[in-house]
Order: structure tokens, then C-alpha cells, then sequence
């Protein structure tokens, strides 16, 4: 994979989803806490060279939050 020969992401990072819309999903494997947990980022394009936001403290955590957003917008419909 590209992202980490360019630059864009860190050897400490795994991708976990690419949004469709610009930014992607990265597991930051390099900051796990005293659990284990590895935090969740969301990158821009430019990857660790651009905007960098920390969406939740755990794989688990993110997953489920993207699971409610599934639910709540079939539930929309």
C-alpha cells in the first residue's frame, strides 16, 4: 500500500475505513493505552501531514458508534 511509502500515514497506523468523501479511518497502534486499546483517528487526504482528529479511544468504541449511525438513519427512512 501507497500511504505509508508517501508518507501519509505513520508504520504505527492500520486503515479501517476510507470514508467515500475525503478523509479515512486509521487505527493509531503506536498510542495503545494500559488496556491495549488503540485510538481512532480521522485523516484528511494529506494524511499525518494534515488535519488529524482523534474520534474515539477504541476500535470497539468507533465501530459501535457507526453501527448507531446505521440504525438511526434506517430508521429514518
Amino acid at each position: 500500500m501507497h500511504f505509508r511509502s508517501d508518507g501519509t500515514l505513520l508504520k504505527t497506523m492500520i486503515m479501517i475505513l476510507q470514508s467515500g468523501y475525503g478523509p479515512f479511518f486509521v487505527l493509531d497502534c503506536g498510542k495503545t493505552d494500559e488496556t491495549g486499546e488503540a485510538p481512532v483517528y480521522e485523516l484528511s487526504l494529506e494524511g499525518i501531514r494534515g488535519e488529524r482528529k482523534r474520534v474515539a479511544d477504541s476500535f470497539g468504541t468507533f465501530l459501535l458508534d457507526e453501527v448507531k449511525v446505521v440504525v438511526a438513519d434506517a430508521g429514518a427512512r
